[in-house]
């Protein structure tokens, strides 16, 4: 081999040294970040966790839908109730003009 060819040989052996370094050093660092994230990811799950009550976030679904579906019921009820009253205090209102009317004309025909 030539003195230009082991030179070259040489020099490219040296960049894939230095090369290797630079991506040791570069693992390593990345190998930190994701471990500081990871740790930041578990502190915000158990925050998280122990924000619903018994740690248990199905359940407080659960829960709000409950009361999410009693509310409905509630507005359903009271609106059938208004409907109920309207009508027949309407029919009643009606049936006391009748009677108020059938007086008064008994009383002019007396």
């Amino acid at each position: 081999m030539s003195e230009d060819a082991r030179a070259i040989l040489s020099a490219f052996e040296g960049w894939r040294r230095e090369e290797r370094a630079d991506n040791s050093s570069q693992h390593s660092e990345n190998q930190l970040r994701i471990e500081a994230v990871d740790e930041k990811v578990m502190k915000l799950n158990k925050l998280l966790e122990s924000s619903f009550p018994d740690g248990d976030p199905e359940g407080h679904r659960r829960y709000h839908e409950a009361i999410i579906k009693r509310e409905e019921r509630r507005e359903e009820f009271y609106q059938k109730l208004f409907t109920e009253l309207a009508s027949k205090g309407l029919w009643a209102l009606i049936g006391f003009l009748c009677v108020a009317v059938w007086f008064s004309i008994r009383e002019h025909i007396k």
